[in-house]
């Protein structure tokens, strides 16, 4: 039995992502892996206003501007992706709520340190966001990551809560079911072990390992994370 196009489709764009990391050349990855998943990218919804505000920050405003304000901040191994990929998820997320979304790019990995990225991106998130008052932040993959990091600063601007999608968190366990399943289908537990190679030892740095401690003793003033 053949598969569906779209699965096979999925599993090509997959493909490319996983082999990058031993090309030589990773913008010729990248932009294989941009057009692929390109295909699957619904349209932007009407009425939803995209600004570029800075290199790596861009705002989507809802039709009478909005009432709740989100800081989103993608994942990819911090490898892979940009704000074009997400671009008409984030547009679409705004026209069924109504709020308001600051969407944070970064520069990558392995090109750039992971230290060198992250500390402009946090830079980059609390100038970007100083105007917006209370915020709730949302991360995917390496982005949920991410997003804890200044959540859980003592003096960080504002956050409310945090919404976790798909979270990468676990930087020092190396589970049994990876050992039995890692690998196969749509699993590469040897390129997620890379991914994590990259940043994991500066958030383990940065103490972002004790999250769980800080969150539970209200240390962070975060609200909650989901």
């Amino acid at each position: 039995m053949s598969l569906a196009s779209s699965i096979s489709s999925i599993l090509s764009v997959r493909s490319i992502m996983m082999r990058s990391r031993a090309s030589l050349d990773l913008t010729d990855a990248r932009a294989a892996q941009t057009r692929g998943i390109s295909s699957f990218l619904g349209p932007v919804p009407e009425g939803v206003h995209i600004q570029n505000e800075a290199p790596d920050v861009r705002r989507f405003i809802p039709q009478g501007g909005g009432s709740m304000n989100y800081v989103y901040i993608h994942g990819g191994g911090l490898v892979h992706f940009g704000l074009d990929i997400f671009t008409p998820f984030l547009a679409n997320m705004v026209a069924k709520t109504g709020a308001r979304i600051t969407a944070l790019g970064y520069d990558k990995a392995p090109e750039h340190e992971a230290g060198t990225c992250l500390e402009a991106l946090m830079r980059r998130r609390h100038a970007g966001t100083l105007d917006l008052g209370e915020v709730k932040l949302l991360g995917d993959s390496v982005g949920c990551l991410i997003a804890l990091y200044p959540a859980l600063q003592i003096g960080s601007p504002a956050v409310s809560s945090v919404a976790l999608i798909y979270p990468v968190l676990a930087l020092r366990d190396i589970y049994p079911s990876s050992e039995l399943f890692g690998e196969g289908y749509l699993l590469a537990d040897t390129d997620m072990r890379h991914f994590r190679s990259l940043f994991g030892s500066w958030f383990l740095d940065q103490s972002l390992a004790s999250a769980p401690e800080k969150r539970s003793t209200g240390e962070a003033g975060c609200a909650g994370v989901l």
